[in-house]
């Protein structure tokens, strides 16, 4: 029977872009977190969340 794994190449372009994900996810809250730090205006915050989503 053949030997049917996946390539290392493979391998390593999946580890790579669920790690890009995991990191976007993490820079999305931690982004908005930070705004609600600094700013007490919802709007600015929400604003900065509608623009995260739009990039």
């Amino acid at each position: 029977m053949a030997d049917r794994s996946l390539p290392p190449s493979f391998r390593r372009f999946w580890v790579s872009a669920a790690a890009a994900d995991v990191a976007d996810g993490i820079r999305a809250g931690v982004l908005l977190l930070i705004a609600a730090a600094v700013s007490e205006d919802a709007f600015s915050v929400a604003l900065i969340a509608a623009c995260q989503r739009g990039a």
